[in-house]
Order: C-alpha cells, then sequence, then structure tokens
C-alpha cells in the first residue's frame, strides 16, 4: 500500500488555488506558522512546489535558488500529519536537493526530532544553533541550522 502511494506522489510548481491547502496544512504542523501573503510572495520570488496524491495537496515546499552563489534556502517544507512516516517526505527533500545549487541550508525547530533525522538521512549536518529564531506560545525558541554541500556526496 505504502509503495502504491509513493508511486502515485506528483511534485509540481504550486499554484494560487493550492494556498488554502497549504495553508491548512502548515496551520497543522508549524510552530510559527506562515500567513498567506508570505506564501504568495515567496511563490512569486523563489520555488514553490506541492506535494500531490491523487490531486490532494499532502505536502509542499519553498525553496530560494541563489545561482550565482552556488547555495539554496530551503524556507518551509511540511508533509500534512496524516500523510507523514510512509516517505512523501523523502520524496519532497529529494526533488528539492535536486533543484537546489550545491550548498544548500535550512532551520528545523531545535525539538523536531523527526524532521531532523529525516534530514540527516540525506546527510545534512548541524552548522550552529540560531537563538530565538521561532516564535511560539511559550515565547521565542531556538532552531538548529542544517547545511548540505552536495559535492561531498558526489566524492563520497
Amino acid at each position: 500500500m505504502q509503495n502504491q502511494i509513493i508511486d502515485s506522489v506528483i511534485i509540481r510548481k504550486a499554484e494560487e488555488q493550492d494556498f488554502e491547502q497549504i495553508l491548512n496544512i502548515e496551520n497543522q504542523v508549524a510552530i510559527d506558522p506562515w500567513p498567506k501573503e508570505i506564501f504568495i510572495s515567496c511563490a512569486a520570488l523563489y520555488n514553490a512546489v506541492v506535494v500531490t496524491v491523487e490531486q490532494v495537496i499532502v505536502g509542499y515546499g519553498v525553496v530560494a535558488i541563489y545561482n550565482s552563489i552556488d547555495e539554496s534556502h530551503i524556507l518551509n517544507l511540511a508533509v500534512a500529519p496524516s500523510w507523514q512516516q510512509i516517505g512523501i517526505g523523502s520524496k519532497l527533500i529529494y526533488y528539492l536537493i535536486n533543484l537546489c545549487g550545491n550548498k544548500i541550508f535550512l532551520e528545523v525547530h531545535k525539538n523536531n526530532l523527526p524532521a531532523i533525522n529525516l534530514y540527516k538521512k540525506f546527510n545534512f549536518v548541524e552548522m550552529y544553533i540560531r537563538k530565538n529564531y521561532y516564535n511560539t506560545k511559550n515565547g521565542k525558541q531556538d532552531a538548529l541550522v542544517l547545511s548540505l554541500e552536495k559535492l561531498n556526496i558526489a566524492q563520497s
């Protein structure tokens, strides 16, 4: 069953009509959810994609690609809670890594162990802690900054 789902996953460019479904997922999973305006502006400036299964959006990613310096920054990435732990996040990360430049950065909440483990599976390494990065109901919380150098993977 899981393989059938993964085989039916489509990753495509986010479109304006996708934002309500994206926001629904964002509000379910994010500690510091982005408002619709941020998604709209980032989709206009950067690469925003959605993950669909049978035309239902089950995840999304937003990445800024800076070709002039061969770097990328994964700005936001999520999979709907009911679609987690079946390989969709891995498929999305793999897609984004292939889209990105040689060096990739991202922030992740320091207590988000499932996400940290997913990134480490793709050889992201911890660089440092970014203090007070996330706004939460309980005040500011720290993020881990992770990075991946694709050239290092190719040489291993």
